[in-house]
This record gives C-alpha cells, sequence and structure tokens, in this order.
C-alpha cells in the first residue's frame, strides 16, 4: 500500500527537516546577507517592478531627491539689499572704508551655506530608511525560511535595524563636518572662472565716499555707489554658494555610500554571525511555527507510509 503524495512534494512549501541546526541557521544568514547586498548592487534575482527599491531608491534619493532639493534654493533667499548695506556699514564701524570689507562677504556668504546642512542630513535619513526597507524587499529570498521560523527573521530584523542605526552618527557627523569645514575657510582666491572675476571687480572699486550712519533710523533709499556695492555682494555670494553647493551635491552622497551604505554591506553577515550564531539561542531561533510543525509530522506519516 503506497500513499497518494510523496514526502518530497509534501515537503516543499517549508524546506527540508533540520539535520544540524548549525549549518542551518549559517546558511540562512548568509542568504540573507547575499539577497541584501543583491538588492542594493541591482542583481537580485527577484527585481521589483511596481516601484523603485534598493540601490535604485538610493541612487534617486542622491539624484532626484537630494540633487533637486539643493538646486531650488535661492543663493540669495531672506537676503535683502538693506542687510547686505548694513552688514557692509558694520564692518566698517565708525570709519569710512576705501574697500567693500571682505568680511561682509564671508559673514553672509556663511550664513548661506548654512542652509546646506538640513538638506543634507535629510538625505542621510532617506538612505538609512530604505536601507531599513530593504529587509522587506529581500525576503522573498528566504521566504520560506521567514514563515518557517519567524523568531530568526525577527532577529535578523533587529540586527539589521542595530547595524544601521550604528551608522547613523557616525555618518551624520561627517556629512555635518563637510559643511563646518566649508564654513571654516571662505577660500576668496578660488580660481573658478566667474568667482574669480567677480573678486577681481572688489578689488579695483573704491569708494569715493562712505560716511558712517549715526542716526538711528537708517536710510531705506540707497545711493548709487551703495547699489553697486549691494550688487557686487550678491554676486560674490551667488557666484562662491553655487561653488560649494556643487562640492556638497557631490560628497554628501559619497559620504554616505563609505560610511552607511559600504559599511553594512561589507560587515552585515559578520554581524549577524556574532549576534546569532551562539549555541545558547538556536534553538530558540529555529523553533518552527506550529503550523509548520503539524505539517512536517504529516509529512513524516506519509514518508512512513510510502515505505509499507
Amino acid at each position: 500500500m503506497s500513499c497518494p503524495l510523496s514526502a518530497r512534494h509534501c515537503c516543499r512549501p517549508y524546506g527540508e527537516e533540520i539535520a544540524d541546526k548549525k549549518t542551518t541557521l549559517l546558511q540562512i544568514i548568509t542568504r540573507f546577507a547575499t539577497a541584501y547586498s543583491a538588492t542594493i548592487g541591482g542583481t537580485a534575482k527577484n527585481i521589483e517592478t511596481a516601484e523603485l527599491c534598493g540601490g535604485a531608491r538610493i541612487c534617486y534619493i542622491f539624484h532626484e531627491t537630494f540633487g533637486s532639493t539643493l538646486e531650488k534654493i535661492n543663493p540669495l533667499q531672506n537676503l535683502t539689499s538693506l542687510d547686505i548695506l548694513t552688514a557692509i556699514r558694520n564692518a566698517t564701524g565708525p570709519r569710512p572704508a576705501l574697500f567693500i570689507p571682505e568680511v561682509t562677504f564671508e559673514l553672509l556668504v556663511k550664513r548661506q551655506i548654512k542652509r546646506l546642512v538640513d538638506p543634507s542630513l535629510n538625505c542621510v535619513e532617506l538612505v538609512h530608511e530604505e536601507m531599513q526597507r530593504i529587509v522587506q524587499n529581500c525576503g522573498i529570498e528566504i521566504q520560506q525560511e521567514m514563515q518557517r521560523f519567524p523568531r530568526l527573521y525577527d532577529r535578523i530584523n533587529s540586527v539589521v535595524s542595530t547595524v544601521l542605526k550604528s551608522r547613523l552618527v557616525p555618518t551624520r557627523q561627517f556629512v555635518e563636518n563637510l559643511i563646518d569645514i566649508e564654513l571654516a575657510y571662505i577660500n576668496t582666491k578660488h580660481k573658478h572662472p566667474e568667482f574669480a572675476a567677480d573678486a577681481a571687480m572688489v578689488g579695483l572699486m573704491k569708494r569715493e565716499e562712505n560716511r558712517p550712519v549715526n542716526s538711528e533710523k537708517e536710510r531705506k533709499e540707497l545711493t548709487e555707489r551703495e547699489q553697486r556695492d549691494c550688487q557686487v555682494i550678491e554676486r560674490l555670494i551667488k557666484s562662491y554658494f553655487m561653488i560649494i553647493r556643487k562640492n556638497v551635491q557631490d560628497a554628501v552622497p559619497k559620504a554616505i555610500m563609505n560610511f552607511l551604505v559600504n559599511y553594512v554591506q561589507e560587515h552585515l553577515q559578520s554581524e549577524l554571525v556574532k549576534q546569532l550564531y551562539r549555541n545558547e539561542i538556536i534553538d530558540d531561533l529555529l523553533a518552527e511555527r506550529l503550523k509548520v510543525k503539524l505539517w512536517l509530522s504529516n509529512v513524516g506519516k506519509l514518508s512512513r507510509c510510502s515505505m509499507l
């Protein structure tokens, strides 16, 4: 007498019975880490067609979300001619100046450069969120194991979250340092053609008169020379800001790739092994769902039946 269904056919939904738990655990960890890296690299077996995910989504964040956000920043936003004139006057003190004070340009352009901080840190957060989402997207590669060992999947998810969180601080710190570096030294000798031309103009401009403002009420109407000075400062700020924006737009994605994405790819498997491949928790991690136990029990009965 034989049974109508073979044991091998019935076993397929949840895999074979476990012969060696340590080997099984290592195999699952390796498959997950490989699938995770493949999703980032675009070499996953199951390509998502409904939406961008993994490496493609990270690329979109870098070049569309982050890039377009920086491009939309107006170098002169919230900076009026009166603001510039006031900064010029404050930089000269009680003495008339023959030249436009260089410190005026530095103070104002630093204020504008600081506006690059928030979009840069937001880019870090968006990539971090996508790295966390990849756990769900690459889960299809080990879907059978996920259903069979829910505790293991929960722990894998937890370890990934911990690793990603641990990389947030150094990544954010480095990105902040990128902006701080630009703020630390304003290079007025920059060789960029447009900025060099504007800077040279400042060196040639002398004031025929520049008397300090003694009254509490500042003039609202600018003289021809004041308008000219404001325009020169505006051009300097705009051209220098665009140089720094380009630097940041290039450096931030590289920093995120180095400190977050590539680091996680390189260290995820070893961290999973370190946290999960421990004798005292292997039995708990590989505890099967009751539904799976019943299924495998029936498979065992079918197997014995087929041998009669």
